[in-house]
Formats: C-alpha cells, structure tokens, sequence
C-alpha cells in the first residue's frame, strides 16, 4: 500500500512539472532537461500504479473532432447539391418544342405527297385535334425513309437531349417518350392521327440509337476531336452539342 501511495504520488509530482513556466534563459550549466513521461512510462513496469496514471495522462491529449462542411463552426462551403431531373427535362424541353413549332411550319411548306398531310389540313386543324385525341392511333402509309430513318433519328435526339446532360437511361427513355407523345398528339395531330409506327418507334428504335450515338461521342472526345469527327458529333447528336453535354 505504501509503495502504491509513493507511486502515486511521484506520477503527481511528475505531472506537476508539466504545467510548470519554462526559464526565461537557458542554462548552460544544467543538465538536460527530462521528459517526466518517459521517465514514468520507464518505470511503469517496477512502479504499481504509474501505468494507469501515465494512460490518464494521454487520454488528455484528445484531437478536435473534424467539423463538415456547411455545419455551424465551418468556414468551408457545403458542395452543391446534384441537379436533378427536372431542370435537365426543362433544358431540354424547351429548345426541342420550339424547333418543332419552326418544323411544323416548314413541313406545311412542303409538297403534300411528300408529307402526305391534307392540302387543307390549316381548316381542318382544330377537327384533325379532336379526332386524333379522341380516338385510337393508326397505321400510317408514309415512306420507309421516313418512318424507319427520319422517327429512329428524331428519337435520338430526345433521348439526348437530357442523356448528354447526365440523365439516366430511363429518364432519357422517359424524355424520349414523352416528347414523342407530344409531337404526335400536338404537333403532327393537326394534319393527322397519330400513327402506331412512330409511337413505338421513336421512343424505342430512337432511344437505343441514342444510346449508342452517346456513347460513340463520349469516346470520341475522351482525347480530343478532330474537325471532322466535331462535325460528325453536331450531325448525329446536335443536342449534345448544344446543350454542352457529350
């Protein structure tokens, strides 16, 4: 007991000198100074009681917690937050709508047996609408250039309108149907009824051509594009390109 008390008592004593005011002047004749906890950790083998104090002792010596970022106390900014779907759709949305209202005119230009709209599908506009909403979709007897190239193309271009800005597979099928679905019931319903082939067609033919029309551009600027293949990507995937994605 007595031993223990001595030892206890020397940690103390030790301890103590930690707190103690270093000399305002080195002394030259003094001999080195000691660190007291290594003399303690030394004799915590022969000394009961000295290793539990020297563990006190460290258990001091705690580090400040990190502080997050945008947390109270933090001088840091918090990271922006990831952008989600709908400002993507908006961005996208609202380019495409207003090319399709510039198209829709420039198609009611174009010769009648080409398009093969009525000759006086302007009158007939507000009853094509009512029809066209009323009533089931159709099997169109327009070109296979048209229906096979012209819908798989413009599908494509939906998908990555939002696609080549980080959207996901299926919201870019989703933003594909759904602009689909608009130029069909909106759009091309003035002149006629939706047509079954381009319904399926743009979102599903188009979204795998958009698919793979995104990622053949993404390799193909990993390294840096030539001039030509700067104006294969503004051919095949003009909305990347103008939405500043792929």
């Amino acid at each position: 007991m007595i031993r223990g008390f001595f030892a206890a008592a020397l940690a103390q004593a030790l301890l103590a000198l930690l707190v103690l005011p270093a000399p305002s002047a080195a002394c030259t004749l003094c001999p080195p100074p000691v660190d007291p906890l290594r003399m303690l950790a030394a004799s915590s083998d022969t000394v009961p009681g000295a290793s539990t104090v020297l563990r006190a002792s460290s258990a001091l010596d705690v580090e400040p917690l990190p502080v997050e970022a945008g947390s109270p106390g933090s001088l840091e900014r918090p990271p922006p937050a990831a952008e989600g779907f709908g400002p993507k759709f908006r961005r996208a949305w609202l380019p495409i709508t207003c090319g399709e209202l510039a198209l829709l005119g420039i198609t009611a230009a174009l010769p009648k047996s080409w398009t093969g709209w009525s000759a006086t599908f302007v009158q007939d506009g507000a009853d094509n609408l009512g029809e066209a909403w009323t009533k089931p979709p159709v099997m169109d007897d327009d070109g296979w250039f048209h229906n096979y190239v012209g819908h798989p193309y413009g599908g494509s271009v939906y998908y990555n309108s939002v696609r080549s800005q980080g959207a996901t597979v299926p919201e870019s099928f989703l933003t594909n149907l759904v602009l689909s679905t608009q130029w069909e019931y909106i759009f091309e319903a003035v002149a006629e009824r939706p047509s079954i082939q381009d319904l399926v067609i743009t979102p599903v033919v188009g979204s795998v051509l958009g698919e793979l029309i995104h990622r053949t551009t993404t390799r193909l600027r990993r390294n840096g594009t030539t001039t030509f293949e700067k104006v294969f990507i503004a051919v095949l995937n003009p909305a990347g390109a103008i939405l500043g994605g792929d």
